[in-house]
């Protein structure tokens, strides 16, 4: 049986994320030529990596220097392991 201690270690490392640099609201176009209203986090990973993500907007969100990340379209967040998360709208990008 796995100990508490590998499970988590597991599952961390399927995960992505990293640290907030910033949090900007903002609007995207979609297919259908419609604007979207989402959150753009941008943060910078363990190796230095910059890199964007889109959220929902929702009435909780990280703040500059929280600790994000995210697995199977779910964002979470400054240390909240799984109870309260964001939902990921597309996929990462390079800022």
């Amino acid at each position: 049986m796995m100990s508490p201690q590998d499970a988590i270690r597991k599952w961390w490392h399927k995960t992505v994320g990293g640290w907030l640099l910033e949090i900007q609201p903002m609007k995207v176009p979609t297919d259908n030529g419609k604007r979207r209203e989402v959150v753009r986090l941008w943060m910078v990973d363990r190796q230095g990596d910059e890199t964007c993500i889109y959220a929902e907007p929702a009435d909780l969100l990280p703040k500059v220097g929280d600790q994000v990340w995210w697995q199977d379209g779910k964002i979470y967040f400054d240390g909240d392991h799984k109870t309260e998360y964001l939902r990921k709208v597309g996929d990462s990008f390079s800022p």
